[in-house]
């Protein structure tokens, strides 16, 4: 099955979720509890909403992930089934895959398929911090009750620290990003997000740098944001925005 014939199974991204009037059940608060009652309200084939904050996230059961299993699943993307993996992990898988795919909130259901059968595994926990950090999506209470979760079962997890780097970064918390960001690199010293967020929050930082530090943060944030460059050559994205962010502080270490 091609990718054109395989995303036409799910229809359009979140249309599914359209066509369904009913919530069975709300829950209220960015917690790993209230996430843990969707998962069951999803288990049992129900429609569940998580209000946080302002934002009201709505989860209904795709048919496809009913009728349609692991085996079928893998077959249908022409990728072999995982087979050391158990039945959670595999959901968890799917959620990464869909969510690649642009189906982000068919992604997040697969994420509480998995939390329903197995809440002690990291990547489902991992997997719906994606989602919620998405830009589209935002809801940083919610990403970090997620991503606290997974470091909790996983506390060398690269993936799940540089998304929580990613977090502070969009909160504006640039000293805890940077420690994040160093944790993961002393596990990972190739994870491209952890070279790219630190780099740039140095970028955000510098102003309030004494004189006499912030020509040296400026050099380590060029050395970052040149890994990065180097690590990134398949992300045209966010490449842009690392040699905007290399000719900024060759301009400014030069001026200094």
């Amino acid at each position: 099955m091609d990718p054109i014939q395989f995303l036409q199974l799910y229809g359009q991204p979140g249309s599914w979720l359209a066509s369904t009037s009913d919530t069975d059940y709300v829950v209220v608060g960015p917690t790993v509890e209230n996430m843990l009652m969707a998962a069951e309200a999803i288990r049992r084939g129900k429609t569940v909403g998580i209000i946080s904050g302002s934002a009201t996230h709505r989860i209904a059961p795709h048919p496809v992930h009913d009728s349609m299993d692991h085996a079928k699943f893998f077959e249908a993307i022409s990728t072999p089934v995982p087979t050391e993996h158990s039945d959670a992990e595999l959901w968890s898988d799917r959620a990464e895959i869909l969510y690649d795919l642009g189906l982000k909130l068919e992604s997040l259901e697969c994420c509480l398929r998995s939390l329903a059968i197995d809440a002690a595994i990291a990547s489902p926990w991992v997997n719906a911090g994606r989602y919620f950090m998405d830009p589209e999506v935002r809801d940083l209470s919610l990403a970090t009750a997620c991503l606290t979760n997974a470091l909790e079962i996983e506390p060398d997890g690269t993936v799940a620290l540089e998304n929580q780097a990613g977090v502070f970064f969009a909160q504006e918390r640039f000293q805890d990003c940077i420690q994040y960001c160093e944790r993961t690199l002393s596990i990972d010293a190739k994870s491209v997000f952890a070279h790219y967020y630190i780099s740039f929050a140095i970028v955000k930082l510098a102003p309030s740098y004494a004189p006499a530090e912030r020509l040296t943060y400026l050099r380590k944030a060029l050395q970052h944001a040149k890994k990065c460059r180097k690590l990134a050559r398949d992300r045209p994205d966010m490449l842009e925005r690392i040699e905007l962010g290399i000719r900024w502080l060759k301009d400014q270490i030069s001026a200094a």
